[in-house]
């Protein structure tokens, strides 16, 4: 299993449900290795040392999301050129969005009780 990034970094901004662009490095990867993509989100937190204390000293737990795998054939069937990377990055993100936009409705709705 690999994990990673697929804008190439983490993004360190203030809205940590904000995504950079993905690189179409990593829809060259997947287009070439043709793995099992399912796509993963650790909820956003820019204060990495509290959630880490947080793991010895009490505070939020941490919310690890995993979406269904990524049916990629149409992708995988397409000629290798840098616009299908992109397209795969791009799908990719839409779906970690899509993680990231649930997991703020929880958030917020946790904020609610």
């Amino acid at each position: 299993m690999i994990g990673f990034h697929p804008e190439g970094t983490r993004n360190k901004g203030s809205d940590p449900y904000s995504f950079l662009r993905p690189q179409p490095g990593v829809g060259k990867l997947i287009k070439a290795a043709n793995p099992q993509v399912v796509p993963f989100l650790l909820p956003p937190c820019n204060k990495l040392v509290k959630q880490v204390l947080g793991n010895w000293f009490g505070g939020d737990p941490i919310r690890i999301h995993f979406g269904k795998q990524l049916d990629l054939a149409e992708y995988i069937a397409k000629k290798d050129h840098v616009r299908t990377y992109k397209e795969i990055g791009e799908f990719v993100m839409s779906k970690i969005a899509e993680l990231g936009e649930a997991d703020r409705k929880l958030s917020s709705d946790e904020g609610k009780t």
